[in-house]
């Protein structure tokens, strides 16, 4: 198992008592991956690949990815990619972070970007609006393809960008056919920056346990964490 996103899709899974029957993981952090747990059964694919929502492409000939692809999801919401776009903006922006912008020469982070979103900056929200579009597309393809009851948002971006959960669901309904997104739930990581370290300590008590001990594991786990 070489995927973060497999590992923390597991154990968000599996801290939640197994109580969601198709668990999407969305991690977000320096770049954005994913994972998909079916019933228990992960998701893999060839070579670990599969869930790699980060690589939809969500505009067709728009910001340049890391992947060297354009308009892919994570060019608008990865960590970086947030700081990237609140400095282009900044400089035909006034207020309080676009000031803070220009004065370190350019240079800001995901969570400096949502430390000014918290207190009603115009930039950061413009910032997080295209943060939470790209995200919406992105996981509206995901719920066509995959079906999920629950979309999990970790990583450490999410720790100052929680509005971004709330915001991405309103805006998923219009992305996806009629019924695509019904009853599916919305939620934090409940094990944080730290899912994928704590699912491969999971995933591997998995390839021992029965699953209603591995269940009971992982409520501990998560009773510990917390």
């Amino acid at each position: 198992m070489r995927n973060d996103g497999n590992l923390a899709a597991y154990a968000e899974w599996a801290v939640r008592g197994g109580q969601s029957r198709a668990l999407l993981f969305v991690g977000l952090g320096t770049g954005i991956g994913g994972g998909f747990i079916d019933d228990g059964h992960l998701l893999r694919g060839v070579d670990d690949k599969a869930v790699e929502i980060g690589h939809v492409i969500i505009a067709p000939g728009g910001r340049l990815c890391a992947c060297r692809r354009e308009g892919c999801v994570e060019a608008y919401a990865s960590g970086p990619s947030i700081a990237r776009i609140a400095a282009e903006l900044a400089l035909a922006r006034s207020g309080s972070l676009a000031d803070r912008i220009l004065a370190a020469g350019g240079s800001t982070t995901a969570l400096e970007v949502y430390a000014a979103f918290a207190e009603g900056d115009e930039l950061a929200r413009e910032v997080h609006g295209i943060a939470a579009d790209a995200l919406a597309r992105g996981i509206a393809s995901a719920l066509a393809l995959l079906a999920p009851d629950t979309v999990v948002f970790g990583g450490g971006v999410m720790a100052g960008a929680g509005a971004l959960i709330a915001d991405v669901a309103a805006l998923v309904p219009g992305h996806v056919y009629d019924g695509g997104y019904a009853g599916c739930r919305f939620e934090d990581a409940l094990l944080g920056p730290d899912a994928g370290l704590l699912g491969a300590a999971i995933y591997g008590a998995s390839r021992v346990l029965a699953r209603g001990d591995l269940l009971k594991l992982a409520g501990e786990a998560l009773a510990a964490y917390a």
